[in-house]
């Protein structure tokens, strides 16, 4: 599975989150791999796939590696812009926070199956010369 999308990104961020996550709302468990330049809308991304379970203000100023919220379904963010991110620290972090219901995404961090059984999607934005936004979405 790849879609692709050339969006405006700031006026359709909602409604592509939702196309991408249509696919797996009967799924439990979902893992997101999100990469892009710097700007380029990863965590603006990440806010509308939470808002899609009723997760708002993902994003805050006292931001961690690993921050949860709970809406319809656990919702679990990670961005490793000043860390590398290795099984190690997803064993160890991650792991222990995923139960029967998640929506795990994670910034900058080379995609890998971690799970078996859950369906892994690669995401990476790029922004074009007019400033919209190029997705490419792949399944792990």
């Amino acid at each position: 599975m790849d879609l692709e999308y050339f969006v405006k990104f700031n006026h359709n961020c909602d409604i592509v989150a939702r196309k991408i996550l249509a696919p797996f709302l009967n799924n439990d468990r979902l893992i997101i791999f999100i990469n892009g330049n710097m700007g380029a809308g990863k965590t603006s991304l990440c806010n509308s796939f939470a808002k899609v379970f009723l997760v708002e203000d993902l994003s805050s100023s006292s931001y961690g590696l690993v921050n949860t919220c709970i809406g319809t379904k656990k919702v679990i963010h990670s961005d490793f812009y000043r860390y590398n991110f290795n099984d190690q620290f997803f064993d160890d972090e991650i792991l222990p926070l995923l139960d029967t219901s998640f929506l795990l995404m994670i910034e900058w961090a080379d995609p890998t199956q971690l799970i078996n059984n859950v369906p892994h999607l690669s995401i990476s934005l790029s922004i074009t010369e007019s400033q919209d936004r190029y997705i490419l979405v792949s399944r792990i």
